[in-house]
């Protein structure tokens, strides 16, 4: 019989939440969040890369006229 076995009782006591201000100073949101408020948007909209089609122009712009 170990030395938990006999206060199993205390160890559920004991889980309760005491540190409870130091993850809402500590959490996720409470400092700059640089890179982390984008993902979110480009969640939504699957993380495309590059710009909207046809943006940058024709594949083409000046074919050479032969």
């Amino acid at each position: 019989m170990g030395y938990w076995d006999g206060m199993r009782w205390k160890r559920r006591k004991q889980s309760n939440n005491w540190s409870e201000k130091a993850k809402r100073r500590k959490t996720t949101g409470t400092g700059r969040m640089r890179s982390l408020a984008d993902v979110s948007r480009r969640f939504k909209n699957g993380f495309q890369t590059g710009g909207p089609k046809g943006a940058r122009g024709a594949a083409n712009p000046n074919p050479s006229k032969e």
